[in-house]
């Protein structure tokens, strides 16, 4: 780790907001992307699936994940435990791209809910297929019924 980058974890208020990514750099816990790829899904992904249903499905795995991700929180040595546990050949995180790409093809991601095919042309927000998230803010100075703010779900 760099030096600079360092020092911020020194910082108790900062260590207890960002508990988890600490106790992923220190190799405490699994990052939960990674603990996503050990989830089996038990439907094939194929564009025929309707996304009600690969939704449902992703419901069920949402599920697993939970368990896992309590029972790695639990573990001694976690590293070690998600080291042991199979992968299976599709995965919650592949269910969950596979969503994401369905949302592109009727794009809602944002509050313009422009509806554009982000597939071949760029939406009202101007972001195309090849878009990503630089940066998020999780905004907790607003009132009360607003809390927290950010993006739309």
């Amino acid at each position: 780790m760099r030096p600079d980058a360092e020092q911020v974890w020194k910082n108790d208020e900062i260590r207890s907001r960002f508990n988890r990514y600490f106790s992923i750099i220190k190799k405490e816990k699994i990052a939960r992307y990674l603990i996503t790829k050990k989830i089996p899904i038990t439907i094939e992904l194929d564009e025929s699936i309707p996304i009600e249903k690969l939704w449902s499905e992703h419901q069920r795995a949402r599920g697993k994940f939970n368990k896992l991700l309590q029972e790695l929180d639990a573990q001694q040595d976690p590293q070690k435990y998600y080291q042991k546990s199979d992968t299976p050949k599709v995965s919650f995180l592949d269910l969950k791209i596979e969503i994401a790409n369905r949302i592109l093809q009727n794009c809602h991601f944002c509050e313009r809910e422009c509806n554009i095919n982000r597939e071949n042309e760029k939406g009202t927000c101007r972001l195309g297929k090849d878009a990503y998230v630089s940066s998020w803010f999780h905004h907790m100075g607003e009132e009360a019924p607003l809390i927290p703010s950010g993006t739309k779900n």
